[in-house]
């Protein structure tokens, strides 16, 4: 293979890559829920407040909105739940979890939708994307093939972390 076909290749493969990545902060979210949006952006119609777990206000969308259907599914995918964290009234984070069949098919498409990612463990079941705007964590169970995905906002992580480690160990500038 000559060297600039070669070079070709490899610029065209980035060029995927890059794309793939710019698409996850693109997105910012799923399933029409936006990370870092306002509270008021969620329709109360469609989600039941559920407490909260470390400070963070968690609401589940109800069970006639599990399914997440997509123009590159060729079918709709059953959603086990959909968890949507709140952070001084804006999205914090959100959770998704897939079931055996349907798993495969949400893993294939996160896949396709933002390509390899970094594979967090030796046998490549856990796979992180970082961009500057978002993190997603993707992990699949080997045995049940359950997929849990787990969206978060930099910026409003940043504020939640800052406010935890204040409140354990105080705030530096305040000394």
């Amino acid at each position: 293979m000559k060297w600039w076909a070669l070079a070709l290749l490899l610029v065209v493969g980035m060029g995927h890559r890059t794309l793939s990545a710019q698409q996850l902060d693109n997105d910012h979210g799923f399933m029409g829920i936006q990370l870092g949006a306002e509270k008021d952006s969620l329709l109360t119609t469609m989600v039941q407040k559920r407490g909260v777990f470390q400070r963070l206000n968690r609401f589940d969308l109800l069970p006639e909105y599990l399914q997440f259907n997509d123009i590159l599914l060729e079918a709709p995918i059953d959603l086990r739940y959909v968890r949507v964290f709140f952070w001084d009234g804006h999205i914090h984070s959100i959770e998704v979890k897939a079931l055996a069949g349907q798993g495969d098919k949400l893993r294939q498409y996160i896949m396709d939708r933002y390509g390899e990612g970094q594979k967090e463990d030796a046998m490549g079941y856990k796979f992180t994307w970082e961009e500057p705007k978002t993190l997603l964590i993707m992990e699949q169970n080997l045995v049940t093939k359950d997929v849990h995905l787990m969206f978060r906002d930099h910026r409003t992580h940043v504020y939640y972390y800052r406010h935890m480690y204040f409140k354990k160990y105080g705030n530096p500038d305040s000394k």
